[in-house]
């Protein structure tokens, strides 16, 4: 019978600590985006909320499509590691250029961009997490997972909040930061979970 591990064990474990770490800081880069994204495109470009629905809803159209076309494919022929390090990437090109697009047009490159990083990110991850998993710990681990990100969810806006009030840049700039990390952490070697694994 193969034994459980513990919460403790879980985050001690040197392959599955990065990964939990990356999802944390992923979503946590993303919601800096959302939590300000209105703010930023009044501000610069004095959109309405109409406008701001439309442009938001194309961002939702384009991250399906992404992770229901691309993502397979690419993942299969790159490898998940690859295609997340390349998700993070894009993310962190998209979240530098967005406060700094001087035209409407090209804050919609910068949305496009991100939609397809976080395609291909946000479904790598939690590939990886649930292969590197020990079998009897695979749904304590992705729950373990999804509480971490729900509380990046929970504290990223007012972090973003404050971040905006001191320099409209910020949260973007600091997210990026956060984006260059989860590359980093996805650097790191990791071995896929094995039938005899535990």
């Amino acid at each position: 019978e193969q034994r459980k591990l513990s919460l403790g064990e879980v985050l001690d474990n040197p392959v599955l600590r990065p990964l939990l770490i990356a999802m944390a800081l992923n979503t946590l880069g993303l919601v800096f985006m959302e939590s300000t994204f209105a703010l930023l495109v009044k501000l610069r470009f004095d959109i309405g909320p109409v406008a701001l629905g439309r442009l938001l809803a194309g961002i939702g159209v384009a991250l399906a499509l992404v992770q229901g076309g691309l993502f397979g494919p690419l993942s299969r022929r790159l490898g998940e590691r690859f295609t997340a390090r390349l998700g993070a990437a894009t993310i962190c090109v998209a979240l530098v250029w967005m406060p700094y697009a001087p035209v409407f047009s090209l804050l919609l490159v910068s949305t496009g961009l991100l939609a397809l990083g976080n395609g291909l990110l946000s479904p790598s991850l939690s590939t990886l997490l649930s292969r590197n998993a020990p079998v009897s710990a695979q749904g304590a681990v992705l729950g373990l997972g999804h509480s971490i990100s729900a509380a990046s969810r929970a504290s990223g806006p007012l972090l973003a909040g404050t971040l905006f009030d001191r320099a409209h840049p910020a949260p973007y700039l600091v997210g990026a930061a956060l984006f260059l990390i989860v590359a980093v952490l996805l650097s790191i070697p990791t071995q896929t979970r094995t039938a005899h694994s535990s």
